[in-house]
């Protein structure tokens, strides 16, 4: 119980970055080889965000927490670089150029309502804090909450890992259908722009579930498909070349077959002008991504502004780690939903910022 201060002593300052996934480990290496100190604070336990729970990252296809190893191995060899993990920023202010900040920790599981505070002093900040899924269940037609064989996208690694089974009764996946832009792209129940990752994850996740068992049925339902990345393209060839069947249309309603614990997914396909009802197993909703919980705290503590989506809005046209507030810069997902090779140049592009303003605060 009681704070403890954190030395911030560094001949070329210290930078606080705040959010451990991958953008946060690129930003904090970045910094690192450059001389600069790093606290890097993770509300988590664990260190890797979500791509250290993804059994694969496209393209390459890698194990997500094989990539996270690599930056942690890295930071493992520094000097100049610690992790809080299981804190929050409680309190900040604006002193001077820099920043006086106050951690809160989580108590840890024989210290109840003990909360422990640290201090420090950064010379600038870096939020790579992400995203979090909408409720799907503000969708009710689609199913989810109402069965428990609609499953999110965000959970989807788990059940690969557990072995592909229904979550109802543990029988078989016979066929199972990825649903596309549910909660994204709309005006209402969820978030106006393109959560951006969807296309390829469900891309990269029906290519997990057809090597795993090329007799599943797999089926991805969208409004268009979006490969823009390098090599993005070639995996969606990969998938239709494995079986992958995608209709164009979004589904109206999903409901459970009588008698069964199978789903029916029905909707119309846009391009043929013809109604589809396609029995499943599974019916997994791509949902749309918005700023994480705890974000929009750390943003009014801050003062800084957000765009017409929520989104942390850029204070300049042409950099997009800048935010309204001097000597807080924004990386990864926590500027807008993007894919992992963005988010790591996205946290190398913001740790080179913020060494600029703090040299120039010199």
């Amino acid at each position: 119980m009681g704070e403890s201060y954190v030395n911030a002593a560094s001949p070329r300052g210290t930078v606080l970055v705040v959010g451990g996934g991958i953008a946060g480990l690129a930003a904090a290496l970045s910094l690192v080889d450059q001389g600069i100190r790093v606290v890097l604070v993770e509300r988590e336990p664990r260190l890797g965000g979500r791509v250290a729970l993804s059994s694969a990252v496209f393209p390459s296809m890698d194990k997500g927490q094989d990539i996270i190893d690599v930056f942690l191995g890295e930071l493992g060899n520094t000097e100049g670089f610690e992790a809080v993990l299981g804190a929050e920023v409680s309190f900040l202010r604006k002193v001077g150029k820099g920043f006086e900040v106050e951690l809160e920790l989580k108590a840890s599981s024989g210290e109840k309502g003990c909360v422990q505070r640290r201090t420090m002093h950064a010379d600038a900040m870096i939020l790579a804090t992400g995203l979090e899924p909408i409720d799907a269940s503000i969708i009710p037609e689609l199913g989810y909450a109402r069965f428990s064989n609609v499953v999110l996208s965000t959970s989807f690694d788990e059940l690969m890992e557990n072995g592909l089974r229904r979550p109802s009764d543990g029988g078989k996946v016979e066929a199972l259908a990825f649903v596309q832009c549910v909660g994204s792209r709309v005006e209402a129940r969820g978030v106006p722009y393109c959560s951006a990752i969807c296309c390829m994850n469900a891309i990269k996740n029906a290519i997990l579930v057809k090597e795993a068992d090329n007799s599943i049925e797999v089926f991805v339902l969208y409004i268009d498909v979006r490969t823009h990345g390098k090599g993005y393209e070639a995996l969606y060839k990969r998938a239709r070349e494995r079986g992958v069947r995608f209709i164009r249309g979004q589904p109206s309603m999903v409901v459970r077959k009588p008698g069964s614990e199978r789903l029916l997914v029905v909707g119309e396909n846009t391009l043929l002008n013809e109604l589809y009802e396609i029995p499943v197993d599974l019916a997994v909703l791509s949902v749309g991504l918005r700023p994480s919980r705890g974000t929009a705290e750390l943003l009014s503590m801050l003062d800084i502004s957000v765009d017409k989506d929520g989104l942390i809005g850029e204070d300049s046209r042409f950099e997009s780690t800048s935010t309204s507030a001097h000597g807080v810069f924004v990386a990864g997902c926590a500027e807008a939903p993007k894919d992992v090779r963005d988010s790591i140049a996205q946290g190398e592009a913001a740790a080179l910022a913020a060494s600029r303003y703090i040299t120039s605060s010199m």
